[in-house]
């Protein structure tokens, strides 16, 4: 993953110091639950050492270009929404992912948010973050329900266009270095990034804490991905298929704007989330005890 690096100078008493920092915040551990079958998440088979089983995880397919470790800051659970529950709330992972089209196929998981969901406001204020597709499927609309967003889902916002692209709007943390727009035939030929219904974002509906990372081609009151803070934590959802893999999301090969596009987000959890600590963290980064005390 890529990584920070920083020199912060501080002026105090008309004193100048200047400090050399390696690491503004540490990565974020990463829990994913993939209960999508086929290749929305689990994508191609040109992976290499993948087991034959889990060709193309989130994984294979991105994680291990961020220079994650599986098993140690990095877990994909297939299916197993049990074991998902005792891991989400276990306090070893930072944020967790829900595969694409995950909710609309595991009953499963659908009934885990709505018994969870005050959990899961309360595990986000608390400093943990969510990425999912928001709102994409009618299944979606309860988790984002949680943080104030359904009532701005506008129905077939994204339809009667081109639904290839989407504008990333610029100078801000989720598009740095990407192209202005994020085009899905980059990746497989796919025509679009939305779904039939081409499900969006009033964004003159959203809440205070809702920010828009991308929009429709020529409408700058429809938004397909927004993000924001949440208390101490952090949530990035899109109506456009943000988690899905065989878009080309997370596979350089396939397509560098979406693969910088995850390493955006993960880079934003890393100093929105964790650089500056909770009080209560006993060991706290030096970028995030400076940023405290300056």
């Amino acid at each position: 993953m890529l990584r920070h690096f920083a020199i912060l100078t501080l002026a105090t008493l008309g004193i100048v110091w200047s400090f050399s920092l390696s690491v503004q915040a540490r990565e974020p551990t990463v829990l994913v639950i993939n209960t999508s079958s086929g290749d929305y998440g689990r994508c191609c088979s040109s992976f290499p050492n993948a087991p034959a089983d889990r060709l193309g995880t989130f994984f294979d397919a991105l994680f291990s270009h961020l220079d994650y470790t599986d098993g140690a800051d990095f877990k994909e659970i297939i299916d197993d929404v049990q074991q998902f529950d005792q891991e989400v709330f276990s306090g070893k992972w930072d944020i967790f992912i829900i595969s694409y089209h995950g909710l609309q196929y595991s009953a499963t998981l659908r009934a885990w948010v709505d018994t969870n969901a005050d959990k899961i406001e309360q595990w986000v204020r608390d400093g943990h973050g969510i990425v999912s597709t928001g709102g994409r499927d009618p299944e979606d609309i309860p988790l984002v329900e949680i943080f104030g967003l359904d009532t701005a889902l506008c129905p077939h916002g994204m339809a009667g266009f081109d639904q290839c692209c989407i504008r990333m709007v610029p100078d801000i943390p989720l598009s740095k270095g990407m192209a202005e727009v994020l085009d899905s035939r980059k990746a497989t030929g796919a025509p679009s990034l939305f779904g039939q219904d081409g499900q969006a974002y009033d964004v003159g509906s959203l809440p205070q804490h809702a920010q828009v990372a991308a929009l429709h081609p020529n409408n700058d009151d429809i938004a397909a991905i927004i993000y924001g803070r949440f208390g101490r934590g952090a949530y990035v959802f899109g109506t456009a298929e943000i988690t899905n893999l065989d878009m080309g999301f997370g596979i350089p090969d396939m397509s560098e704007d979406s693969f910088t596009f995850w390493v955006n987000m993960m880079n934003w959890f890393a100093e929105e989330m964790l650089a500056v600590p909770n009080p209560t963290n006993d060991l706290p980064t030096t970028w995030g005890y400076i940023r405290q005390r300056s």
